[in-house]
């Protein structure tokens, strides 16, 4: 049988280990960018459908040539479908991914390189 490569000595943790000063704000860096994005993005959508005039007829519930416009048709005529969803499920991705990053996950740095790089 093999031995384990470890003596019974838990694994350093990211704040014990060797890293210099500029790596740890390096990590902190990408980490507050990739929150800061998709915070931003969820805003971003929040504001704009509250600013948006034809959304504020509906919520007003003012007829317009006889007919009562509806919330629903208004929402999905102005941004449709696919985009709100695209734009919160981005928003809650890369919350998600700042958050982890600032694990120091391998597997979320590739996926953090993935998403600045390309």
């Amino acid at each position: 049988m093999k031995s384990s490569p470890s003596s019974g000595t838990p694994p350093a943790s990211p704040e014990s280990s060797n890293y210099s000063s500029s790596d740890r704000s390096f990590f902190v860096l990408y980490c507050c960018i990739f929150i800061l994005i998709g915070v931003g993005a969820l805003l971003w959508m929040v504001l704009s459908i509250l600013h948006d005039p034809a959304i504020n007829l509906a919520v007003s519930g003012q007829a317009v040539e006889g007919e009562q416009p509806s919330l629903v048709i208004a929402f999905l005529t102005q941004y449709g479908l696919i985009l709100p969803v695209l734009i919160v499920s981005s928003g809650f991705a890369l919350i998600w991914l700042g958050y982890r990053f600032l694990a120091r996950s391998v597997v979320i740095a590739r996926w953090g390189n993935l998403c600045c790089y390309g």
